[in-house]
């Protein structure tokens, strides 16, 4: 796909230092300190193996726009093999597949924080809040 599309660039991690979750924080890191733009209102993360409808970005940005204090958001993940219809209870925390981040928001929380357990995407929502961003 990076050879049809310019704006995909592919980055190659040798060394995949950290256990588990930890290595997604450092990579997920990587990929960001490696984009070059610098006028961006948003950033979004989102996995290779996510699908999601047609309008997905054009439905994100709407709540954007409604909410000046909205700092994160993101849609709902559905495991393989579960129902389509059965969501989270906590709708607060945006899974780390598919967060996406009004830039101001991003910035102030600074970084990510690895932990190779798991929940790092958790603990972002919490520091967006912690910011008084809603999540």
């Amino acid at each position: 796909m990076a050879r049809k599309h310019p704006w995909i660039k592919l980055i190659r991690v040798e060394d995949n230092n950290g256990v588990g979750f930890e290595r997604v924080v450092s990579n997920t890191e990587k990929g960001i300190t490696s984009v070059s733009a610098q006028n961006y209102s948003y950033l979004g993360l989102l996995d290779a193996d996510v699908a999601f409808q047609e309008d997905y970005f054009q439905r994100l940005m709407g709540e954007f726009s409604k909410d000046p204090q909205l700092g994160l958001a993101g849609g709902v993940a559905i495991d393989v093999g579960r129902p389509k219809d059965q969501f989270p209870r906590n709708r607060q925390d945006v899974p780390g597949a598919l967060q996406f981040f009004r830039r101001g928001c991003f910035e102030s929380i600074g970084k990510f924080f690895p932990i190779p357990e798991g929940g790092w995407d958790s603990i972002t929502c919490m520091s967006a809040r912690m910011r008084v961003y809603t999540t």
